[in-house]
């Protein structure tokens, strides 16, 4: 029977012996570097050129790009036809707010007339510059929107009269004013129809 003693120091000592082996390796592996990287040869990166190409970035404007192939004597492209119907649309808007104002004149349908047609100028503005074969129709454009802007003034000075007298000198402006101010309505929309009618001839361009 082998003793009680003996059943407990074997595990002992086979725990002392794999303590003194697991010493030994850690003394070898730093005396001589770990044994799986001790001869590995240094790695050296490789750049790889890139297969990419930088893409250029487009140009909303065809006619002010120096390397584009753009003809000026060609079809409208789209951005040039969508600010053509734009000036045309405006056109439109400034005429009908006279056009569709109250019989009754009173000082405040005046100041309503004043305030709408002041806007021509920024409306146009809005529509974005136009390209070099645009411009002539800017400029009618503009020629129209001083005529309302104009009307717009006079609209909002004979508001300023409010209800005069028959007869008196305030009432002799604010007739002036009105008559001023109604008075946009022709020359106001002469450009613009002009303008309509360059830009149609454009458009008939053939492609």
């Amino acid at each position: 029977m082998v003793a009680t003693g003996d059943r407990r120091s074997a595990p002992f000592l086979a725990a002392v012996l794999v303590l003194l082996v697991a010493v030994v390796v850690l003394l070898v592996t730093a005396c001589t570097g770990r044994p799986e990287t001790a001869n590995r040869a240094p790695v050296v990166p490789t750049l790889v050129p890139s297969t990419t190409s930088a893409v250029p970035s487009p140009n909303p404007d065809p006619a002010s790009d120096p390397d584009s192939t753009f003809d000026p004597a060609g079809p409208l492209t789209g951005d040039e036809v969508a600010w053509l119907d734009g000036v045309t649309t405006l056109g439109k808007k400034m005429d009908k707010v006279l056009t569709d104002s109250p019989a009754n004149v009173t000082p405040s349908v005046m100041r309503s007339l004043a305030q709408q047609l002041s806007g021509c100028a920024r409306a146009l503005n809005r529509l974005g510059p136009p390209t070099e074969r645009l411009k002539v129709i800017q400029a009618l454009a503009n020629k129209g929107c001083s005529a309302y802007e104009k009307g717009s003034r006079c609209f909002a000075t004979a508001a300023s009269v409010g209800i005069p007298l028959s007869g008196s000198a305030a009432a002799r402006k604010q007739d002036k004013a009105l008559d001023c101010g109604f008075a946009a309505q022709g020359k106001g929309l002469l450009p613009f129809t002009e303008a309509a009618a360059e830009g149609l001839n454009l458009k008939m361009v053939p492609s």
